[in-house]
């Protein structure tokens, strides 16, 4: 062998050096050396003077495409196979470096960062390094050894390979140091490839086609008589019936020609897009099967074989053999075992012919044990009952159990001979009488499980003796009896007909499976392959026909150098190409060799060089409007539509609107393009969001429609555009039988089409760059991948600057009228937006446009300071503490007589922040921490800047006025009323407030709020159902959510209530609050709460739907996550799909199995009918009732300029939502406060931040100006109780977060400032009135400023213990105590009313991982199970609540302490409580 020499400017390689030779010489810079062979790459050039040069053009350019191979697989190194070694022998050779090498184990085989990694096979490259390199800068350090060695032989488990090396590696010491082997790159292909340029096999067709200047497309003279002839019935009469035309005489035509025995012919079929290329390669394959003409068929790629042998074999079904059809090739590759080609496969084929010609269990002993079956069974009967002890089998059992046992393995090797035998050894009559006996046993089979057949037991013996044909020959039988004795007649016959005709077969012996093999391909007909595995005939040339023909599908995709292969098979005679060059080509890496065109197939050589191609000119794939520009501007408008196409019927609807017909430009103007994180290619977001939306809404209309079945393809340019749209589809519709997508790159769906294609070009740009999305071969492929519908996603401007295909294409949309703006779409604009979002920029502060006149920086000398208050403090009352600290000097000017005044507020430091904050603003923080107090006190604010600057009156500084002039300024009054609206959902909290507004503006001179009496109308009788025509003396706006529904529901279209007969009456009976009140009563008997779902519904749902659930959970998966979830919107319905709901529970990381998540959603079904069926309905409904009002109309009635909304945690997203129709001062108007630790409402739950999600999404991108995001205030300082109430409260938000960690938000410990007593677990006795121990005095019932007040779990509870209370102390239920404080708290038996029960003891397990209990405890406990013990959030959170309603005293009464024991335990190793017995009394000042 010659050596590798260096050329003056680059590598040049001798004549007689071998591959591997080569390899070896090449160092690390060697590979990673662009320009190694750039000198010595020439252009390979359209004609060729010789054989010799033609196969040398082509070497330089594989071997630079080598390098750049090489060079891929290395720069992720450290992801590629590798194994230690743990011994190196040398293998005596002559000359070579040959070795031994055994490893541990293959590690990284299955990569995921790698999509095909190397195969540690024969033929692969390995590198041996003394350490594992991380990176290719590894090796090139100083004293690092490695070499590279190529694997010749390895063991089956790949443990023990024989290598050969460039250099001597057998000094190393592996007792002192490591090797470790990596597997760089499989050499198969490139080997096969080098071998078939350096060796001179059959070049009889590629001398007359390549190395000629001329065509060649003269006929042969002695074949040019005999066209008329070749035109029979024969072959033309399963062409006439299935096939068009252009289809017809491209087969006759390649037909005649390759019949020729005279001259070497290549002919060309053109098949563009949907022109039927594969099947019209079936049928000239069925009709070369039929002719016996030994032909090879090959395609680039497993996929492209794999796609014509299976219509071939479904072509074949019922009329040829498939014995004389052979498929071989890697099986993991081919993946054929569940395909219909599995028949044809090589591997499946001698497995099946081996079992059929066994000699003790092959078709000759089955047919043996048949016949004597069908003869004479009693005797094996009898001879089987005198081995059975115990109960024995009927004769009709053994006969039924025997005739299966038997029959099915004779059915399998006679089918097996039928069909995997070629039809020169099984003649038809075989197969003829194969058939008839299958029939025969068909029959007797039903005949033998007749139903009738139970009652004659011993008949049944008589008919199957052995002298039953001379007995019954002349008798009568029965019905039954009669037919199963012919049937046994005629079985028996045909099997003995079976035995005697395939005794007379000349079947070979086999005597291993590798003759069985060798006799499969030497009796094949047509051989499937791929181009690189036909290098595999080329050696089997022994007692082998060699083939005539040559069939290349998909020959455009085929570099030409690669088909030298298969056309140098022995024998070769004629060659067919089928493909279409303006499709995409094979792939090169290699600049260099690209710009070789080393990547141009033989296809589009001789296309170029106008050889003759038959063309295909009917599709049928794409709708007319979809075929229109690719067939103008890639094919000269050379292709028709076929009829099936230009139907009406083929024309589909999918989506309303003209945007989703059949061909459309969607303008996504606002994407970006980045590159992805591992900066390989590019992605668009927004683009990507696009796409998901149109299949979110592709899936809901389909899931609503007759479901038929519809395939999606997601296609873009960019490979990680693909990626990013797979991660964020994830498992969506994995499940849904019969709608089913496919995302993947234009290249990797070339070949494939689907009823609909959404394309994500990716660039966006104001250059007009488009990158390798100008190749107008890739624009062909993805134009034409659509049968119904193609959606095109891209930004305009870009493709109209890029002076490409591209920009033709977007002013043919836009001339034909199929040009549309992704914003024209309501639920593309907002997918768009919500994409946008994640790139928003968030600043770190704004200016504030205005300054509070607070009288802060002026106050006097004798001022007191707020921090002096600490003096005091330590040793005061709780409650008179707090209003040291809460309830000191706030200066505000009255208007009233310009005097300052001291309101009862004191601010700190965060909440003069969030109240000076401009813009829309979220408050988080905890029970106590003056959240409503921010809100108050921002509304009040609001209102005294109104009235300042919408009158003369200006606050000013060391301006001394006259009483005079400041009495004139007063009287002038603001000529509009500032529109505030204040929402929460408890209505306590709201009576509250509405006083708090009425006793504050009482100080700012505005007079009495509305409703300042003494006695506040509850049910909000003086505010109307509207927005319209409120009263300026009502505003600021304070109601409930409820309320706000009402309002919102008269404001907009046609009430969601009229659909109720009821309210008829009552709108025509009743007038003004009359009338009010009776449809508040109506609303409050028809609307379904929890309370009322688990007493009228849920007793009623299947019990097996609902044994493992609880009804809170169910309660709240139904109206939080079904009907009011974030993606609602998405839906027409108003509710999430079965699909979207467990898809989407799984994503938000639900402790619901997935089992569990379908019985949900089955209750919720059944809920739905229930509900209809009363009459019924709940807030959902007429929340998305009141959505889908708002997407048509516009709301009448008052627009706000500031919104409030209070313990938003209490009110889900779609309510939420609602929001933004009733202002749109998005920027500053509105205020969103809450704490996600106090969300116990039934059907509510979610983290604060999906509210500010929310608000971005929905309220910031849908205004004009875009908005800015605000941030999220929290509020640390607690206000409301002292440390002994915190320290225990926080000891419930610390279970909540360790049980729950991704369903709270966790925010900073709250302070206080004073210290207080330890909350007090009180026993109660068996006398229940001991309760009363706990009062001093009766409890003032009046809302806000309550002093005591007992808590119960629920209804039932407070109807309990009002027996006992009566009227001395207020007694609410936790859900209706949030937002109110009380000097004293007495929570009643919450752990005896637990649904929890005994599951408290969980507390354990977190107990023992904080070190809290005693090495003496022994008690069992069970290990959390966020299924199981799913009801713990929701029970914890109750807690919370509870203990955060008390400002001084708390009291947790319990009947029983058996529940409560885990917790007490828990409190009590924390220090947190003190514990009393029923005696104990206490006296309240």
């Amino acid at each position: 062998m010659g050596d590798v020499g260096e050329g003056s400017k680059g590598r040049r390689a001798a004549a007689d050096t071998t591959l591997t030779d080569i390899v070896f010489s090449w160092s690390i810079d060697d590979i990673f050396n662009g320009n190694l062979y750039k000198y010595q790459v020439g252009k390979i050039p359209e004609r060729f003077p010789s054989v010799k040069h033609y196969l040398r053009s082509f070497v330089y350019p594989l071997l630079e495409e080598t390098r750049a191979e090489l060079c891929s697989s290395m720069e992720t190194i450290s992801t590629l196979p590798y194994a230690e070694v743990r011994e190196l022998a040398e293998c005596k050779s002559d000359g070579k470096n040959l070795y031994k090498v055994k490893v541990d184990f293959w590690r990284n085989l299955s990569s995921n960062r790698r999509k095909e990694p190397c195969i540690i096979s024969k033929r692969a490259l390995l590198l041996l390094t003394e350490s594992k390199p991380e990176s290719v800068s590894d090796l090139k350090r100083m004293g690092r050894t490695y070499a590279f060695a190529y694997v010749t032989k390895t063991s089956y488990d790949k443990r023990e390979v024989e290598v050969a090396t460039g250099k001597n590696v057998g000094d190393i010491d592996l007792k002192h140091g490591r090797l470790f082997a990596i597997g760089i790159q499989s050499l198969t292909t490139i080997a096969r490839l080098w071998t078939a340029l350096h060796t001179s096999g059959n070049l009889n067709v590629i001398k007359e086609v390549l190395c000629t200047n001329s065509p060649g497309e003269e006929e042969c003279s002695v074949c040019s008589v005999q066209n008329d002839e070749f035109r029979d019935a024969n072959v033309t009469r399963n062409l006439v019936n299935d096939l068009n035309r252009s289809q017809v005489d491209a087969i006759i035509t390649c037909l005649r020609r390759t019949s020729c025995q005279h001259k070497p012919v290549v002919k060309l079929i053109w098949g563009p897009p949907g022109t039927g290329k594969t099947k019209t390669a079936a049928m000239l394959l069925l009709n070369l099967l039929e002719m016996k003409c030994r032909t090879v068929v090959c395609a680039p790629t497993n996929v492209a074989v794999i796609e014509v042998a299976s219509r071939l074999v479904h072509l074949m079904k019922g009329s040829a053999s498939l014995g004389d059809v052979l498929l071989f090739g890697n099986n993991e590759r081919l993946k054929v075992w569940d395909s219909d080609v599995r028949a044809i496969f090589i591997d499946y084929r001698v497995d099946a012919i081996a079992e059929c010609r066994a000699l003790l269990s092959g078709w000759k002993h089955y047919i043996s044990s048949a016949i004597t079956f069908f003869e004479d069974p009693v005797p094996q009967y009898r001879l089987s009952l005198e081995n059975v002890t115990r109960k024995k089998k009927s004769f009709l059992q053994y006969m039924r159990k025997t005739f299966s046992s038997t029959m099915e393995p004779l059915e399998r090797c006679l089918s097996t001979l039928s069909t995997h035998i070629c039809a020169n050894y099984v003649p038809n009559h075989s197969v003829r009488s194969i058939t008839e006996l299958f029939g025969h046993l068909k029959l007797f089979r039903a005949a033998l499980w007749g139903k009738n057949l139970n009652f004659l037991p011993q008949r049944l013996e008589e008919i199957f003796s052995s002298q039953s044909g001379d007995r019954f020959s002349s008798q009568a039988l029965t019905c039954p009896m009669l037919t199963l004795y012919s049937k046994r007649c005629e079985c028996l016959a045909a099997l003995k007909s079976v035995r005697d005709s395939l005794d007379e077969l000349n079947l070979p012996y086999f005597s291993s499976k590798r003759m069985i093999k060798k006799f499969c391909f030497q009796s094949a007909t047509l051989i499937f392959c791929t181009a690189f595995n036909t290098s595999k005939l080329h050696e089997r040339k022994a007692n082998v026909e060699p083939p005539k023909l040559l069939v290349i599908d998909e020959a455009a995709q085929l570099k030409e150098c690669d088909s030298v292969i298969p056309l140098q098979l022995p024998g070769l005679k004629h060659a067919i190409l089928i493909g279409d060059e303006r499709q995409l080509p094979s792939v090169v890496n290699s600049d260099v060799s690209n710009g070789a065109r080393f990547g141009r197939s033989l296809f589009e050589r001789l296309s170029s060089l106008g050889k003759l191609k038959h063309p295909l000119n009917v599709q049928y794939r794409m709708h007319p409007s979809i075929s229109c520009f690719p067939n103008q501007t890639f094919y000269s408008s050379q292709i028709h539509d076929g009829p099936n196409v230009n139907h009406e019927s083929y024309t589909k609807q999918y989506l309303p609107g003209q945007m989703f017909g059949s061909y459309s430009f969607i303008n996504v103007s606002e994407g970006r393009e980045e590159c992805e994180n591992n900066g390989t290619s590019l992605r668009n977001l927004v683009e990507a969001a696009v796409a998901l939306q149109i299949l979110g809404n592709l899936y809901e209309a389909w899931s609503l429609s007759s479901k038929q079945k519809l395939n999606v393809g997601i296609i873009s340019p960019y490979a990680g555009q693909v990626g990013e749209i797979s991660k964020r589809l994830g498992e969506k519709y994995e499940n849904s039988d019969g709608f089913t997508v496919t995302i993947n790159t234009v290249d990797g769906f070339q070949g494939k089409e689907k009823d609909i294609i959404i394309l994500s070009t990716v660039r966006s740009n104001s250059r007009g760059s488009i990158g390798f999305l100008a190749n107008i071969n890739r624009t062909n492929v993805a134009l034409t991948r659509a049968r119904h519908a193609i959606w095109i996603l891209g930004n305009e401007r870009t493709m109209r600057a890029s002076s490409t295909v591209w920009e033709a294409l977007v002013y043919d949309a836009m001339d034909r009228g199929l040009f549309f703006d992704a914003y024209d779409d309501e639920g593309l604009a907002k997918a768009m937006l919500e994409a946008e979002r994640e790139d928003l920029q968030v600043p770190i502060s704004w200016q504030t446009p205005f300054e509070v006149p607070f009288r802060g920086d002026s106050l006097s000398a004798n001022s007191k300071d707020t921090s002096n208050c600490e003096l005091y403090m330590q040793h005061s009352k709780v409650e008179k503490s707090l209003l040291s600290m809460k309830f000191c000097s706030l200066s505000l000017r009255t208007e009233q007589d310009s005097k300052e005044v001291q309101l009862p507020f004191e601010l700190s430091k965060e909440q003069r922040e969030i109240i000076q904050f401009p813009l829309s603003t979220f408050i988080q923080g905890g029970s106590g921490t003056g959240k409503t107090t921010v809100l108050i006190m921002k509304l009040l604010q609001r209102e005294q800047l109104h009235r300042m600057s919408t009158s003369d009156y200006r606050v000013t500084r060391n301006v001394n006025c006259g009483k005079k002039d400041s009495k004139e300024m007063l009287e002038k009054t603001p000529t509009r009323v500032l529109r505030q609206l204040f929402v929460t959902a408890s209505l306590k909290l709201c009576v509250a407030v509405r006083q708090q507004l009425s006793q504050l503006k009482s100080f700012t001179g505005r007079g009495n709020f509305p409703g300042a009496s003494s006695s506040i109308d509850a049910d909000f009788n003086d505010i109307p159902n509207s927005f319209v025509g409120i009263p300026q003396e009502s505003y600021p706006l304070v109601v409930t959510f409820h309320k706000f529904i009402m309002m919102l529901d008269g404001s907009i279209g046609v009430s969601y209530f009229k659909r109720f007969p009821q309210l008829r009456d009552i709108r025509r009976e009743k007038f003004g609050a009359a009338r009010s009140l009776a449809l508040q009563a109506f609303i409050r008997e028809k609307e379904v709460n929890y309370e009322k779902f688990c007493e009228t519904y849920w007793p009623h749902f299947n019990n097996k739907l609902t044994g493992k659930l609880d009804s809170l959970t169910v309660f709240t998966e139904i109206i939080y996550r079904i009907k009011a979830g974030l993606h609602i919107k998405e839906s027409p319905s108003g509710r999430l799909s079965r699909t979207d709901y467990v898809s989407l529970s799984k994503g938000r990381g639900s402790y619901l199995t997935r089992d569990q998540l379908h019985k949900v959603y089955d209750v919720f079904l059944e809920y739905e009918m229930k509900k209809l069926e009363h009459g019924e309905f709940d807030l959902s409904d007429v929340v998305n009732d009141l959505q889908s009002r708002f997407r048509c109309e516009k709301m009448k009635g008052d627009e706000m300029d500031f919104v409030y909304i209070d313990e938003v945690q209490d009110i889900t997203m779609g309510q939420i939502e609602l929001f933004k129709y009733v202002s749109q001062n998005v920027e500053e108007g509105f205020v969103f406060s809450g704490d996600t630790a106090q969300t116990i409402g039934s059907g509510i739950d979610f983290r604060f931040e999906d509210v500010r999600r929310l608000f971005n999404k929905e309220f910031l991108q849908e205004s004009e100006d875009g908005g800015k995001v605000s941030k999220i205030f929290q509020l640390s300082q607690n206000f409301r109780t002292h440390t002994g109430i915190l320290k225990l409260a926080h000891s419930v938000f610390d279970l909540l977060c360790h049980f729950f960690p991704l369903l709270v938000d966790v925010l900073n410990p709250e302070t206080s400032a004073i210290h207080g007593e330890a909350p007090i677990f009180l026993k109660l006795g068996k006398d229940r009135k001991s309760i009363l121990s706990v009062f001093g005095k009766k409890g003032n019932a009046a809302g806000l400023g309550t002093e005591q007040v007992i808590l119960v779990r629920d209804n039932c509870a407070r109807e309990e213990v009002f027996k006992y209370v009566g009227k001395q102390a207020p007694v609410l239920t936790v859900m209706e105590c949030k937002g109110l404080e009380f000097q004293d708290v007495v929570l009643y038996n919450f752990f005896g009313s637990s649904p929890m029960k005994n599951k408290w003891r969980v507390i354990y397990n977190y107990m023992k991982n904080q070190n809290l209990l005693d090495n003496s405890f022994v008690a069992r406990y069970p290990q959390f199970d966020p299924v199981g013990h799913n009801i713990l959030f929701s029970e914890l959170k109750q807690l919370y609540v509870a203990i955060t309603r008390t400002r001084q005293r708390l009291w947790i009464c319990e009947k029983s302490e058996d529940l409560l024991k885990p917790m007490v335990e828990y409190w009590r190793n924390l220090n947190l409580i003190k514990e009393r017995q029923e005696t104990w009394t206490v006296k309240i000042n």
